[in-house]
């Protein structure tokens, strides 16, 4: 803001100031757009492009036909069809890859919690032995684990949640900025992030902790007190 830039006007130098941004990421976001005041050189316009807003109630289809059936020469497009043309690739092609990153994350979250699981059980094996034995059942010993490693999930997906809301949209506008896209914004769907992925992870993961409680919680205990 505040930059002078010189162009050549009709062979004449000219020396504008630059008075405002704007997000483009097409050209790698080198566009520029200068004021009427310069003139304008019909026989070098490669197109107008014409922005319209209709009213409520208007039928939008309708509104197309008629600009469309009374200037031949002219394209009209509604924002919708003339997003999904352009972009409609990329949304695809992000929509796969958020699938996808949703599927590995769930493989990472098993995962690791069983590994973890069984650190902790192997360890403690000896203690579970020693509280089966004074007459806890095997589903009390189960549930002491769930919760403590539920308790854990929780307090990292209320972090997990503030952090994406506060920094994501920093992070992303940091990595997009060399594209031309210096702010970007993140559009948060409540529901589905304070309800839906952690209700998801909640259940994937405590199936896990459920599975791996009750492979070990129940092995011989005999042996185990023998050992």
């Amino acid at each position: 803001m505040g930059d002078e830039v010189v162009v050549k006007v009709a062979g004449t130098e000219k020396t504008l100031k630059v008075t405002g941004i704007y997000q483009d990421i097409t050209n790698g976001g080198k566009t520029a757009k200068a004021h009427t005041s310069l003139g304008l050189n019909e026989e070098t316009v490669l197109w107008y492009i014409v922005s319209l807003d209709v009213a409520p109630g208007v039928d939008i289809r309708e509104k197309m036909d008629y600009y469309q059936n009374t200037y031949d020469s002219a394209q009209v497009n509604d924002i919708k069809e003339y997003t999904q043309q352009t972009l409609g690739n990329l949304i695809d092609q992000m929509s796969t890859i958020v699938i996808g990153g949703i599927a590995i994350a769930v493989i990472i979250a098993v995962l690791i919690t069983a590994l973890f699981l069984k650190m902790i059980l192997s360890k403690d094996m000896s203690q579970i032995a020693i509280m089966r034995s004074v007459g806890l059942t095997s589903k009390n010993v189960s549930h002491q684990y769930m919760s403590g490693t539920l308790m854990v999930l929780i307090l990292g997906i209320i972090f997990g949640v503030l952090a994406s809301n506060y920094l994501g949209e920093f992070l992303v506008s940091m990595a997009m900025s060399s594209m031309g896209a210096a702010k970007i914004e993140l559009v948060h769907v409540e529901w589905q992030t304070w309800l839906l992925c952690p209700l998801a992870l909640i259940v994937v993961v405590g199936f896990t902790i459920s599975v791996c409680c009750k492979v070990t919680v129940e092995d011989d205990l005999s042996a185990v007190l023998r050992s």
